[in-house]
């Protein structure tokens, strides 16, 4: 097991088979390969200087009343202060007089935090209490749990007005997406283009999922078995609440895999010949979308 080993905290880099903490703990330690001289607590401030100087605190989808998104926290500089002390009390400062829990995410066990919207996507804290076991204030996780939830957003995408995760029976084929897109938000974060969580050039969650099986296929030839695509399409606002699982089972998958390395030229044809953007027609001699204006030209 890989360890991240600084100021006395060990944040341990296995899977949990939860998607969310799984996507995060990608992202912190894509981080840590990036700034092998940066602590935990380095990475964490690196991390809230994007979220709330560069992304305006745009995570309300995510982390729900959160530190960064809690309207009764004013100023840039204050909301990054709180942050980074909450996660050294998580992390640094525990009273040994607590009990020892099992953390509902990972199963080791320690003293837990109860954690609601404000850490965990898709769950309930607040006048949102029933949603969890005997109404208690939210699931009780461990603060390395926590804390890699606070790197998600970074391997996630919007689609549409909700945001979405892709996830996978294959870790390797979910760690080349998750890695993909992290890598595009840091580039987009590295020219002071980001604004926020990055937007998926589709905002159709099913046209999306196969686009990116297909991105999926073309960039790990000969690598593909029995892989199972999910992609969580969701929100943790708390107007809106909810989430939709789009799936692309294995037979389907595999077929895919199949047209697309044996004849993908007739394989794109044929889905562009029936696939439609309003107000545009399909170019089949170039092999690209004319919009109405370039319809009315010819």
């Amino acid at each position: 097991m890989n360890e991240l080993k600084e100021k006395g905290v060990v944040i341990p880099d296995n899977t949990t088979g939860d998607p969310f903490v799984d996507a995060g703990n990608l992202a912190l330690q894509a981080l840590v390969k990036r700034f092998p001289d940066k602590n935990i607590f380095d990475l964490i401030k690196f991390v809230s200087k994007i979220y709330v100087d560069d992304w305006n605190g745009k995570l309300h989808s995510i982390f729900h009343g959160s530190k960064i998104t809690n309207p009764s926290i004013r100023g840039a500089e204050r909301k990054k202060e709180e942050t980074l002390k909450l996660y050294e009390k998580y992390l640094c400062y525990h009273d040994e007089q607590l009990p020892k829990q099992t953390c509902r995410i990972c199963g080791n066990k320690g003293v837990l935090i109860k954690s609601g919207r404000n850490f965990l996507c898709l769950s309930g804290s607040g006048k949102f209490v029933n949603f969890h076991h005997s109404h208690e204030e939210g699931v009780q996780i461990c603060p390395f749990c926590l804390t890699r939830l606070f790197f998600l957003p970074l391997t996630l995408i919007y689609l549409g007005s909700n945001l979405a995760i892709i996830d996978c029976n294959s870790d390797s084929l979910k760690q080349f997406w998750l890695q993909e897109t992290f890598n595009k938000n840091l580039d987009s974060i590295g020219r002071n283009l980001s604004k926020g969580v990055l937007k998926y050039k589709y905002g159709n969650p099913i046209n999306a999922i196969f686009n990116m099986a297909s991105d999926i296929i073309t960039g790990n030839p000969g690598k593909l078995k029995e892989e199972t695509l999910l992609l969580y399409h969701f929100s943790n606002y708390g107007a809106a609440p909810g989430c939709n699982i789009h799936s692309i089972p294995n037979p389907v998958f595999k077929y895919m895999n199949y047209v697309i390395n044996h004849c993908g030229k007739d394989w794109y044809i044929f889905i562009n010949r029936y696939y439609r953007i309003k107000k545009s027609e399909w170019d089949s001699v170039n092999q690209y979308w004319l919009n109405q204006e370039n319809i009315l030209k010819k």
